[in-house]
């Protein structure tokens, strides 16, 4: 419904407003969050499977891939983040290469690697003023 001689909201007119909620009314539900879920599921299950392919080349890409598959994987999935966190507190030579990844990656991707540290936040080596 157009009513013409209304004031603007926000450089909208109510009208607009109404008809840009209304038109694409399937991103609101859960459905739509459930497929953008299981979207990021595949392809970081493919950059995983990728990066543990051409992990055995000389070239480092295949860790790049993989760990970036792994983040992808541990940011929408619950079950992953507690396996990885097992496989760190299983494996110390792993949760050193994550420790590394967690200093070198921007601070949202190394947020999620740290979420799936086994132990409590490590204590910091700080030397006192003299």
């Amino acid at each position: 419904m157009i009513v013409p001689n209304q004031e603007p909201v926000a450089g909208l007119r109510r009208f607009e407003i109404m008809e840009t909620q209304t038109k694409y009314p399937f991103w609101n539900t859960h459905l739509a969050r459930e497929v953008v879920r299981l979207f990021a599921l595949a392809a970081g299950g493919v950059m995983t499977a990728l990066g543990l392919l051409v992990a055995v080349t000389p070239l480092p890409f295949g860790a790049i891939m993989m760990a970036f598959g792994l983040v992808v994987l541990i940011s929408v999935s619950p079950k992953v983040a507690a396996i990885m966190r097992r496989l760190r507190e299983r494996t110390r030579p792993l949760d050193r290469v994550f420790c590394a990844l967690e200093r070198i990656c921007p601070a949202r991707i190394a947020a999620i690697l740290r979420s799936t540290s086994p132990f409590p936040a490590r204590a910091v080596v700080v030397r006192a003023p003299v």
